[in-house]
Formats: structure tokens, C-alpha cells, sequence
């Protein structure tokens, strides 16, 4: 049995079922003359499944007609619960004024884009694949179109293309280094749009065959090559600007093989100066947005629970004392300008400095961006309920995630301290200043790399507690 999963779908109807539906309408109303099926279901090439949409024409006998029944959409109820409409007479979509359209999803998850046409306009409207269903009148007879395919680019497309991509590519780099999410995301669109245009003309070349990608290229997997379309899928980047760096990186290497591809095959100039600069350009960028970033970051690090003298008893009176001491310095690190704050996110210090950064954020430090740098997705894989819990709550908090690998072990708990002193130019370390274990050893890395440490230590006299 098919489980369908979009906005609820239990039952989408079959196309013979929605087109008796569309028949019905029409053969009741005297206005309507002709029916026409466009889009993939009328494209003998296309491969339309149960989400396909209903691309439908109505033929009216006149304007006034098409007024009528503009006028009043309930008649269009018949097909099924409307979920949302969209029409020509809203403002947002505009549209053909010998066109009106009116676009419906249904709550089971048909979609139908109906179109009405005066009959003497219909063939001005059939200029893609089209299947007579009704003609009432007869005699119609509709054009024999060609589905669109991808055509190799003349010199000026090709250029405008390139062009385009490496005068965006910089915004991109600017909505960065300013920490503009929605601005940096919206470039990066922009560019993998040209991204797209030059791969699919990449692939017209190499293909004997006419060739489609469909609406925003939504068949590109199925042509390109498995290591293309992965260095593709590398173009979008998450919510994190390390992401976004990456991705643009990834777009522009893209971008320069099938363009430098695409000039040979068709004997064009690359304008390989325009690559160099820009790319020259979008590193120093990253060099310096990286710089700024780590001239106001400050990274935790700290003992675990079994060498604290609460242990895991963080209500312990000393626990509760020294929390407020470790508030105090990340405060202190926020008043002298640090905004970015790193937390590996272990057991023990970790938690408790991401947990007093959170209390911060919420209260006087506002700006702070906490970011979790966790070595391995299975980081928590042998901790208690509690723990666990605890872990999660930072976690959700956390305004970046970096994560080192895909499982914990010796090697990427090193590599996650090694990155958190990269990215700061501060350490706060809760240490008793013994040079073993990971805190002594990213004390002794943050050392040599001149990060400014601030270093602490419980003031506790008590026996430590047994670890449970």
C-alpha cells in the first residue's frame, strides 16, 4: 500500500477520475466548448505521478462568458475541498489579460491550474504539449509543438551566464562577512540558478538527444553523473555561515568545470581573468570574516565530571558558587567585546558554561551566539537519561552546530579542540593547571597559538563524590 505524505494525503484521485470531473463541468455548462490538457500529463516523454498537476484550458464561448464565471468559483467546488486558491485577480500574481487563471490545491492533494480562454484565443495558448479532451463544436484541431528542450547557448548567453555568476558570487561573500543569513541565502540562490542554466547547457552538449530539465531543474539528478550531482547537493548550505562558505566554494568549483567544459565544446571564450579575481576576491573575504570572527570569540573548555569536586552534582553548594563565578567571566568576556561562544559540549564544564551563556543570552548578553562544536554525532551514546536531557537543551539553544565526525573517538574529541582554539582568539579553561588530559592539552594548544586564557578553579575544601 502507498502511503502518501503531502499535506495529508490519504487518497489522491486517479487522472481518469479527475478528468471525468473536469468533463462533468464543462459538459454542464453551455459557455464551456472545448477542454485542453497541457504539462507533463499531456507530454508523451514526461513521467507524471500522483503530484503531477492538472494544467487544464477551458475554451469559453466570449469574454463575457469568462466574466461569468469568474465572477463566482464556487462552481469549481464539484472537483473536490479546496485547501488554497490562487487567481489572476490577485495582486501578487498578475498574469495574461487574455488569460484567466485560476490555480486550486485540493485537501487530497490534486492540484489543478485551470485556465479560460475565449475560443478564438485557444490556439494563441497552445504553444506546449497539448491533449484535446472535449471539442463540442468540432473541427478544432490543435498545433503539433515541440516539448522544450535545452538549447546550446549562443555567445552572448554563455557570457551573460558567466558573467553574472562571478559578479553575484561576491554578495554572496558579503552576506557573509555581515552575517546576513537571508541576504547571504538569497545570492547564493542567485548564482545556483546560473549554476543550473550552465549544467544543463553542459549536458545539451554531450547529449544526442533533445534534452529537459523541467521547471527549475527539477530532473537534474537523473542526467548528471553521481559525483555531479553530489557536487551539487554541496551548492546548499544550512543555516550556519561556515555552511554558507562552504556551499559558495562548492558552487563556484562547479560552476568552473562545466563552464570551462561548456566554452571548449562550443569553441567560446572562458572568461578565465573574471574566475581568477573573483576567487582571489572570495578567499581573502573568507580570510578576513574568519579573522573578525575569531577576534571576538571565546571558547570553553573545562574537566569532566569525575575530576570536579561535585562530580555530576551540579546542586551541590559549590557547584552553584562556581557557576556563578563562570557567569561572571563569560559576562566579563561579553563587556570586552566577545560575542561568539564556543562550547564543545561534553559533560561536566562544557554543559555548565553553555548552560550559564544561555542564561546570559536570555538576560543581559543578548547578542552572544553560542556555537556547538561536537566531535561526533554519538557524543551522548553512553550517558545517562539525565544527561542526555541536559545535552539537548543546550543543544536546542545553540545558534550553530559543528560537527566533526560522524562517531566519537580519541581522534575527533582532539580535532574538536583543536577547532575551537582555531576560531578564538579567548579560552576560558576550568582547570587546575595539571598539563593531562584534553583541557590540559587545549590549554597547552591555546597557549602556543596566543589566545588570551582565562583560567579557573573551584574553591572547595570537600571530599569529591563518588561518580555515579
Amino acid at each position: 500500500m502507498m502511503i502518501h505524505c503531502c499535506l495529508g494525503v490519504t487518497n489522491v484521485r486517479d487522472e481518469q477520475h479527475m478528468k471525468d470531473l473536469l468533463l462533468d463541468l464543462a459538459l454542464a455548462d453551455e459557455r464551456i466548448r472545448a477542454v485542453v490538457l497541457q504539462g507533463s500529463r499531456a507530454d508523451a516523454d514526461a513521467s507524471p505521478d500522483q503530484y503531477s498537476d492538472y494544467d487544464v484550458l477551458f475554451a469559453v464561448t466570449n469574454q463575457s462568458g469568462v466574466d461569468a464565471l469568474r465572477a463566482d468559483l464556487s462552481w469549481l467546488d464539484a472537483l473536490g475541498q479546496p485547501a488554497v486558491r490562487q487567481t489572476s485577480d490577485d495582486q501578487f500574481f498578475g498574469g495574461d489579460p487574455d488569460r484567466y487563471i485560476c490555480m486550486t490545491q485540493y485537501t487530497d492533494g490534486s492540484r489543478v491550474d485551470l485556465s479560460l480562454v475565449t475560443v478564438d484565443k485557444l490556439l494563441d495558448h497552445c504553444h506546449e504539449p497539448s491533449l484535446l479532451w472535449l471539442d463540442k463544436d468540432g473541427g478544432l484541431s490543435l498545433p503539433d509543438v515541440e516539448p522544450y528542450s535545452i538549447k546550446r547557448p549562443d555567445t552572448q548567453l554563455f557570457h551573460g551566464c558567466t558573467n553574472e555568476f562571478w559578479w553575484v558570487a561576491p554578495y554572496v561573500a558579503k552576506g557573509i562577512c555581515r552575517q546576513q543569513l537571508p541576504y547571504a541565502q538569497a545570492m547564493l540562490t542567485l548564482i545556483r540558478d546560473e549554476l543550473r542554466r550552465m549544467l544543463g547547457w553542459q549536458l545539451a552538449c554531450h547529449s544526442a538527444i533533445p534534452l529537459r530539465l523541467g521547471c527549475q531543474a527539477k530532473y537534474l539528478q537523473k542526467h548528471l553523473t553521481p559525483a555531479a550531482w553530489k557536487a551539487y547537493q554541496h551548492t546548499y548550505a544550512a543555516s550556519d555561515y561556515p555552511s554558507l562558505w562552504h556551499a559558495l566554494f562548492a558552487a563556484c568549483r562547479l560552476f568552473r568545470t562545466a563552464a570551462t567544459d561548456v566554452a571548449q565544446q562550443l569553441h567560446y571564450p572562458y572568461p578565465q581573468q573574471d574566475d581568477d579575481r573573483v576567487s582571489v576576491l572570495l578567499q581573502t573575504m573568507r580570510k578576513q570574516a574568519e579573522a573578525d570572527l575569531r577576534a571576538v570569540a571565546c571558547a570553553f573548555t573545562g574537566r569532566r565530571p569525575q575530576s570536579l569536586p561535585w562530580g555530576y552534582d551540579d546542586s551541590h553548594p559549590d557547584a552553584v558558587a562556581f557557576a556563578a563565578r563562570l557567569r561572571s567571566a563569560i559576562e566579563q568576556a561579553y563587556r570586552d567585546g566577545y560575542r561568539n561562544f564556543i562550547c564543545g559540549m561534553a559533560q561536566g564544564i562544557d554543559l555548565l558554561a553553555c548552560e550559564q551563556a544561555i542564561a546570559l543570552k536570555q538576560s543581559t548578553c543578548p547578542d552572544i551566539v553560542l556555537v556547538a562544536a561536537v566531535p561526533g554525532k554519538d557524543q551522548t551514546k553512553h550517558w545517562s537519561p539525565a544527561q542526555i536531557d541536559r545535552y539537548d537543551a543546550c543543544l536546542e539553544h545553540c545558534d550553530v552546530r559543528r560537527i566533526m565526525a560522524q562517531f566519537s573517538d580519541t581522534q575527533s574529541y582532539h580535532m574538536r579542540n583543536r577547532w575551537m582554539v582555531d576560531h578564538a582568539s579567548r579560552l576560558i579553561a576550568v582547570w587546575e593547571g595539571l598539563p593531562t588530559g584534553g583541557t590540559g592539552r587545549t590549554v597547552a594548544y591555546a597557549n602556543k597559538n596566543g589566545l588570551d586564557i582565562i583560567a579557573l578553579w573551584p574553591e572547595t575544601g570537600h571530599e569529591r563524590p563518588t561518580t555515579p
